[in-house]
């Protein structure tokens, strides 16, 4: 698959096997992540991999009620608060995985850029991203 095929085939996955992604795997992913180009090459980055499906829990549930708290009165956020709002609603869908990409401690001088590129209005904000093989 060439570069513009991937762009153009590119597409959500909200299905997962639910399969425990091995160490290979994920460190195949996180060897592609660094791949991208960073300043300098400063690369200023840290990575956390959450497999404990009880903490993947608690972080969805706990990223809802944030999501519903702090857009409260924004009507943008009126088609999702019905979903946010479900206890059964898991915004991971099922991932086995999730990786949090964060700016890492020696990323200091280059924190306010990090921050700055992390302001995406929502709902469009994706700062946890969960990542399995498709089912």
């Amino acid at each position: 698959m060439d570069l513009m095929e991937a762009i153009y085939r590119r597409r959500s996955v909200r299905a997962y096997t639910g399969e425990p992604l091995t160490e290979d795997v994920v460190r195949e992913l996180l060897d592609a992540a660094i791949q991208a180009p960073s300043a300098m090459n400063a690369q200023p980055w840290a990575f956390i991999i959450v497999q404990d499906r009880a903490l993947l829990r608690s972080l969805s549930d706990r990223a809802k009620r944030h999501l519903l708290c702090a857009y409260a009165g924004d009507p943008r956020m009126d088609r999702y608060r019905d979903v946010l709002s479900d206890p059964q609603f898991d915004i991971f869908y099922g991932a086995p995985a999730l990786i949090v990409i964060c700016a890492a401690e020696k990323a200091a001088p280059y924190r306010r850029l990090a921050i700055a590129r992390c302001r995406i209005p929502p709902p469009k904000r994706r700062w946890l991203i969960a990542i399995s093989r498709p089912s």
